[in-house]
């Protein structure tokens, strides 16, 4: 699960949808607001991510987040 903070403005025009993507691979996953996390299946153990978030409204696309400081996502054992 990837979190983000909303932007201060929303452009004049509110915000339908956030999209955050990962780097490498450009796997994404998409938030409504108001959530502000979203969550990635499919990353690769360890492998090593970064991640920006860009909001989505009736004006357009916002500027790109700053990227995210790496994240290396670990198995997870399954207790089923």
């Amino acid at each position: 699960e990837v979190g983000f903070t909303p932007p201060a403005s929303d452009g004049a025009s509110t915000i339908t949808r956030y999209t955050v993507t990962a780097t490498p691979g450009g796997a994404s996953c998409t938030a409504t607001p108001p959530a502000t996390s979203c969550v990635f299946t499919g990353l690769t153990p360890g492998v090593s991510y970064t991640f920006v978030a860009v909001a989505t409204n009736g004006v357009g696309n916002s500027v790109p987040s700053a990227t995210s400081p790496p994240v290396t996502p670990q198995m997870v054992n399954d207790p089923a």
